[in-house]
């Protein structure tokens, strides 16, 4: 199921929007980079991502939902509808996915160097502290008795 709703509204997504990959031009607007692992997926595994991967959970703290409102209305200026509610439900149930990423190192934890560790630790941090904030866990339970 939760593969399934990874592939509900086909968009294509970087699939590595995080901060470091990030950048503003002399006009303020955003310059991403590191294209090489692109997909088409739902929209809301790239701000599942962005939102568990790559803020740290004070500056994310208690500002979920603003981001995910602003992605919507974003969305919305540039000519692309997407339904809050869905959008909301999906982006929970991909911070649940993104858990996946902390732990892609770990068999090779160990052979790492400090700051391939450090970085693994951060992920997973980020990861349990963003899924708690989310709830995701019971977007998860919601989807399973869809």
């Amino acid at each position: 199921p939760m593969l399934d709703l990874m592939l509900e509204r086909p968009t294509l997504c970087h699939h590595d929007w995080r901060a470091d990959n990030l950048f503003f031009d002399e006009d303020g607007d955003i310059v991403v980079i590191d294209p090489q692992i692109v997909g088409v997926t739902n929209p809301a595994f790239d701000l599942g991502y962005f939102i568990s991967q790559s803020l740290e959970g004070e500056t994310r703290a208690g500002r979920g939902q603003e981001l995910i409102d602003r992605y919507v209305a974003t969305s919305a200026e540039h000519g692309v509808e997407l339904d809050l509610d869905e959008i909301t439900f999906a982006t929970r149930v991909s911070i649940a996915l993104c858990l996946m990423y902390g732990f892609v190192s770990y068999p090779e934890y160990e052979a790492l160097p400090p700051e391939g560790q450090a970085m693994t630790d951060s992920l997973l941090r980020r990861s349990a502290t963003t899924i708690e904030e989310f709830d995701a866990i019971t977007a998860v339970d919601e989807l399973l008795a869809r």
